[in-house]
């Protein structure tokens, strides 16, 4: 059954619907059917909710223009905290049934159904005498005041153009500048907010929010000898707004109004003030291609995929639709059919042809502005049509950015991960990759130590400072430089709690996928990553998706690299810092196909999404876990172990009852995957290391608590072999018989020894607990365990 929607008639406009309910957020009262109604807005209108005046009145049937005018002059005023029952009742609705409960509690799901069935509701934004003066919202049809993003030609030459819906926007008057706030080398347009989800540069500085200025990016895209840059940085870094703010800089004004308004926004900035020769030689004098790939996630065939890139170059077209009049009649013709989203054999050169358009148009070369121009390949090697993805994409942006220097002067790709030699940038040799380490560019994507320092005073948190370092910090680029993840940093001066904002926002299902079925070397590399915090691995200098498909370790570490889930430890040229150094570190990356570096995870954020792949969906909280483990309560250990196994593990993961290697790799990845999350709850944790006379498998101490508990993991590969339970004291004889216990810290008084025995799905647990008496360990014996396996193997599955 579809959501409840509520009719409602913006002022000067017509009826529109407006959701009660959605995956986002439910209206339950006034309030949050102000802030439904907002979302329907331009992103334009920056205004806060509160703003509107909502008026309702109960549905009639209504004949003629004059009922509604009557009607709208009934309707009542409603205050921001009425409920949604309130406002019924108010009213008088008559079907009403199931509102009100037996104990007198409101039903607010039946709220919503008969607010929306029964009432109707009149809208009025602010006006000129509102408090927000500086909020605009005249309809003139004669001389209407046109946005260059949504611009349309109203003199119409072809009217199967014209539609419902194209309607202009509104350009909002010159805004007032905000505050610029400068200390030593950080300056901020100092907001009395944050902007959360939003990423256009122009709506964050117009809405008054804090923004950290790096528009200094812009000379150091003038001035770099590349033609083609492509920047690549983990999601969130601030690429799109750093876009969208080259954009604001360079593209010509199509109303005159724009050019005060862009200087508006760039009014005390460092690129006008440190360098204005250049901020006058280049502010607005550039057609501009701007071109996002974000919207693909819904592409899950190839056709799909290709009908949004219709659509994009479609929106595309229409935002230069004045170049119209200055085609000839075949230019028109090609025009119109990518205009109008028809397929057409030159689809591949409708870029270019729009370079050429617009270059004849103004007398001067176009920049491109790409963003994320790796994500429509992501997407279509999740769905297994990855080679038509990379043909089309090659074809499309490569007859715009290679060869076309005569309408190109300038392009900068942004993404997350470096594919140009084996995606759709194969054959581009005018493109310049510019990784985490690279020195330029090195600082204008992500927050410097110092900018964060600056916000967090600024917003008055700088208390937290250190928690924050620690948090979101970490992210090394050249020249020991350290960056912040923008996006959980705004989101905690936002909702100021230290929690996990950034890995929240992103699909990693293909990430976790590659994790999971990887190969017995990368788990073990995995588990030494957690263990001591580093390890060299090779970065390729160019990622295959066909690598990762074949599951190789180094495209995966690449993978993880790029994604933001790594950082390199030192700088891959630091045997020193000469320009020698450098010199030698690009040469190998020209003529090499990878280069060994040493990495690590670069904060606590992001080692609970590690943590978190290792770990199944539904496993109980790590701190109950471990505190169960090392207080001794092996039953209790045994029972969370046993459900996690039998609800989240398949037989196809764990091999069936015959198991072999592949099942051992997962168990002890899966195990590693529960506890290593131990290392935040005050415990260190060691896995597959040399102990006593052998290799023990895990290790968990708390030296606060003077607790540990040693482990060793036995599969049962078929029934011709002991018992499960066998299995389980087989790994409890061989932790005393190697002397594994050797290995714990002298501090530790309590030490839980625990054999566990897997099979399919089915886990059994042995174990003793001891206690130190003068410096010797002497066995509980009420606290011994002998659990029973429990769960189930496959039957007849002889397969690994």
């Amino acid at each position: 059954m579809a959501p409840p929607r509520a009719w409602i008639m913006l002022k000067g406009s017509d009826w529109t619907k407006v959701p009660l309910e959605t995956d986002k957020y439910q209206v339950d009262d006034v309030d949050d059917l102000k802030e439904a109604i907002k979302s329907k807005l331009p992103d334009i209108i920056t205004f806060s909710a509160s703003l509107l005046t909502i008026k309702a009145v109960k549905k009639v049937n209504i004949y003629k223009p004059e009922d509604l005018q009557a009607l709208k002059s009934q309707a009542e005023e409603l205050k921001g905290q009425d409920s949604l029952a309130f406002v019924i009742l108010t009213f008088d609705v008559a079907d009403r049934e199931g509102l009100v409960d037996a104990q007198g509690e409101i039903n607010d799901a039946v709220a919503r159904k008969v607010f929306a069935e029964n009432i109707w509701l009149f809208v009025e934004l602010p006006t000129r005498d509102h408090p927000a003066p500086e909020l605009e919202y005249e309809r003139t049809w004669k001389k209407p005041r046109l946005d260059e993003d949504s611009f349309i030609l109203w003199s119409i030459f072809d009217f199967k153009w014209w539609f419902p819906g194209n309607q202009p926007k509104l350009l909002l008057p010159i805004p007032k500048s905000q505050t610029v706030l400068t200390e030593g080398n950080v300056t901020i347009y100092a907001g009395d907010g944050v902007s959360v989800g939003m990423s256009e540069f122009s709506i964050i500085v117009n809405g008054g929010f804090s923004f950290v200025d790096k528009t200094l990016l812009i000379s150091e895209f003038i001035e770099s000898s590349t033609t083609v840059a492509l920047v690549v940085r983990p999601r969130r870094f601030g690429k799109t707004t750093n876009l969208t703010m080259l954009k604001n800089f360079f593209s010509f004004p199509i109303h005159p109004d724009n050019k005060k308004r862009r200087l508006e926004l760039f009014k005390g900035s460092k690129i006008q003030t440190q360098n204005p020769r250049l901020f006058k030689q280049y502010f607005c004098k550039f057609p501009v291609i701007f071109i996002s790939f974000k919207d693909f996630h819904d592409c899950n065939t190839w056709e799909r995929m290709q009908a949004k890139v219709r659509g994009i170059l479609a929106a595309l077209y229409k935002e230069h639709i004045y170049l119209y009049d200055r085609l000839d009649q075949i230019e028109k013709k090609r025009f119109n059919l990518v205009r109008t989203e028809e397929k057409y054999p030159r689809m591949g050169d409708a870029l270019k042809d729009l370079s050429e358009y617009l270059t004849d148009y103004y007398g001067r070369q176009c920049i491109v502005l790409i963003d994320e121009y790796d994500h429509p390949l992501d997407v279509a090697f999740h769905h297994n049509f990855y080679p038509a993805a990379c043909d089309h994409f090659s074809t499309l942006l490569g007859s715009l950015l290679k060869d076309n220097d005569l309408n190109v002067k300038k392009g900068l790709l942004v993404g997350v991960n470096r594919v140009a030699k084996t995606g759709y940038l194969s054959d581009f040799n005018n493109v310049k990759v510019y990784p985490m380490f690279a020195r330029r560019f090195s600082d204008k994507f992500g927050f410097t130590e110092e900018e964060v320092a600056t916000l967090l005073r600024h917003h008055k948190k700088d208390e937290y400072t250190d928690e924050v370092k620690e948090w979101y910090d970490h992210y090394k680029v050249a020249d020991d430089t350290h960056l912040y993840n923008p996006w959980s940093v705004i989101n905690f001066i936002n909702e100021g709690t230290l929690e996990s904002h950034w890995t929240a926002t992103g699909n990693t299902r293909t990430i976790k996928k590659l994790i999971w079925y990887s190969g017995e070397s990368f788990k073990e590399e995995a588990a030494l990553l957690i263990e001591n915090g580093t390890i060299d691995v090779e970065l390729k200098n160019n990622l295959s998706y066909e690598d990762l498909f074949l599951h190789h370790d180094d495209a995966l570490w690449t993978l993880l690299y790029y994604a933001g889930y790594l950082t390199h430890d030192a700088d891959p040229y630091s045997t020193g810092t000469t320009s020698y150094d450098r010199d030698t570190y690009n040469r190998h990356m020209m003529f090499n196909d990878a280069i060994a570096i040493k990495v690590r995870i670069p904060n606590n954020e992001v080692f609970q999404e590690w943590v978190g792949w290792l770990q199944v969906p539904n496993a109980p909280k790590l701190s109950y876990v471990v505190c169960t483990l090392l207080d001794g309560k092996l039953g209790e250990f045994h029972d969370l172990l046993f459900r996690t196994v039998i609800g989240d593990l398949s037989f196809n993961d764990v091999g069936g009852s015959n198991s072999g290697k592949k099942s051992e790799t997962f168990y002890h990845g899966y195990m590693l995957g529960w506890l290593a999350q131990a290392r935040f709850n005050g415990c260190s944790v060691k896995s597959n290391r040399e102990g006593g006379l052998g290799r023990y498998d895990a290790l968990i101490e708390s030296l606060r608590d003077r607790k540990a508990a040693l482990m060793e993991y036995k599969i049962r590969k078929n029934t011709h072999k002991p018992t499960i339970e066998a299995k389980a004291e087989e790994g409890l004889t061989q932790i005393e018989r190697k002397r594994y216990r050797s290995e714990v810290s002298d501090e530790i008084e309590q030490l839980v020894e625990l054999g566990i025995a897997f099979q399919g799905k089915m886990v059994a647990v042995v174990g003793k607990v001891y206690e130190k008496t003068d410096g010797i360990w002497v066995e509980n014996e009420y606290a011994r365990y002998n659990g029973k396996g429990k769960g189930s193997v496959e039957d007849g599955d002889d397969d690994v």
